[in-house]
Order: C-alpha cells, then structure tokens, then sequence
C-alpha cells in the first residue's frame, strides 16, 4: 500500500518556539502545498494537538514528537488497523535512538533496543498511546473532546486522551509494522525534570479519575526502593551487562522514580495552599 502527497496533509503547529522552526521549514518547504505551518503562544502540547486536529481535513489523525523520524511505511501500516470500525486509536513501535553516546543515552539505549516502545497485552490491545506514535480516529477523538487542556506538559495527557477512549467503546491496538524512530535525549537533569513533570501530572491524571495519588506513601516507598539498585546492579552484571549499564540503568530507574513522586507532592502543597 503506498500513498501519495495528495492523500495527506502535514500540519506542524509550533507552540511558541524560540529556535526559528517555522521560518526554517517555510524555507525548506517554500511551495508545498501539503504541509501547513500553525503558530500559536506556548499553551502546550495538549492545546497544540488540539489545534492541529481543528485544521485538519482527514479521517485518520497521526501523531509525532518533534524529534521522531518516522518510518516509510509507518501511515500505511497503522492505516490497517483502521479497518476494524471499532478501533479508536493505533500505537506503532517507538525505537529509542540516542543522539548522542553519554551515559545517560547509552544506559537507556541498553534496556531494550529491540522493544517495542509501548504497552500492550498478548492479543495487541494497548494500554494507552503514546503520541511519539499515534494514530487516532478523528470521530473518536472529536467523540471524547481531543486532549484535555489542563495537562500544560508533554506528561500523561496522552494516557488521559486514552482512557476516554476506552471508556467510550473504543478500541487501542498495536502496530510493529508502524515505526518510527525517537531521538530522545537523555541526560540526569532530563531525567529529573522529566520525572517531576510526570508526577505533576499524575496529580491531575488521577484526580480526574477520581483516585488517591498517595503521594506521601509514594515517595516513602520510593526512596525505601534506592535499595533495590544494588541487586539490580549485581543481576545486571552476572548477566553480562557492562558495569557502566549495570549500575545506570537502576540508578536511572531510582533517580526518575524520586522525581516523579517529588513532583505529585510539589503540586499537592500547592493545592493544600490554595495555589
């Protein structure tokens, strides 16, 4: 199945950058008339989601991170799925490609380079998408209101997206066939950084799902886990991993774990103080 540039439209909707990413595509794409450029105040990338779907005139709504290359064949493969009226949404493979050889990259470049990049059960049926690699039924998505807003941050707002759909009868395969490749760069400040993000959004993800975030138990358990990196450490290294990935990858693990409980606490002390 191959399609033609008359069968897609591209839409890059620029949140507000500083680096000169519309001005550098308008220059490489001076007269294509597929791709359209959207530039609209940092609101996140839930808003800007959002806001390319509006603009959008297709059935199928696919999704990528900025720093994603996809895959020849990634629309036409996840395109397939699409033929089981009752499937809302598809998740392709995600390789993990490290831009560049620090440790932070070649330890999370070491879990699983052959994995699949998301969660599934044994009959294909998803968990969640994740947007890096998404494809998503446009009367569904409009059906459960798009991307909530709230989620500021690239964390947990395609979980929630994922949840009404399921609620809504909607189904969630995965597609290996659909690649694309993620470079994701990885540092200990990104990991940091991250992992608070994600906690402050499980705060919101769990709120509106009406659950307890336990967010003091969470962080108790947490740090009651660093212990958990030095049999890691020795299990790695029996079973012949590089002492450098031996050590990182639980270390990493710990370090993204704390950040993520610190960031429910820090957002539930704001609520607690009526911020």
């Amino acid at each position: 199945m191959e399609l033609n540039s008359h069968q897609l439209e591209i839409i890059v909707v620029d949140d507000g950058s500083t680096d000169g990413t519309v001005d550098s595509l308008s220059h490489h794409f001076p007269n294509e008339t597929t791709i359209r450029f959207i530039r609209q105040n940092n609101l996140g990338p839930a808003t800007a989601r959002n806001v390319g779907v509006d603009s959008s005139a297709g059935e199928v709504i696919f999704f990528m991170d900025d720093d994603c290359v996809a895959d020849r064949y990634w629309i036409c493969e996840a395109l397939k799925e699409f033929s089981d009226p009752l499937v809302g949404g598809v998740g392709g493979r995600i390789r993990y490609q490290p831009p560049n050889g620090n440790w932070a990259n070649r330890c999370a470049a070491s879990q699983d380079p052959s994995g699949p990049g998301q969660t599934f059960e044994r009959d294909g049926s998803l968990h969640h998408l994740v947007t890096a690699n998404a494809a998503v039924r446009k009367t569904a998505f409009i059906q459960v209101g798009g991307f909530d807003e709230e989620f500021r941050h690239a964390a947990q707002e395609d979980i929630e997206l994922s949840l009404r759909l399921l609620k809504s009868g909607w189904k969630l395969v995965y597609c290996a066939e659909s690649i694309v490749d993620h470079f994701h760069d990885f540092s200990m400040w990104k990991i940091i950084r991250r992992g608070f993000q994600i906690g402050r959004a499980e705060k919101i993800l769990f709120k509106k799902q009406c659950q307890n975030p336990r967010a003091y138990a969470r962080l108790i358990a947490t740090m009651a886990g660093t212990i958990r990196i030095f049999p890691a450490f020795v299990r790695n290294l029996v079973g012949g991993m590089h002492p450098l990935n031996a050590f990182g990858i639980p270390f990493m693990h710990r370090i993204s774990a704390l950040a993520v409980a610190m960031g429910r606490l820090f957002l539930l002390s704001l609520t607690a103080h009526g911020v």
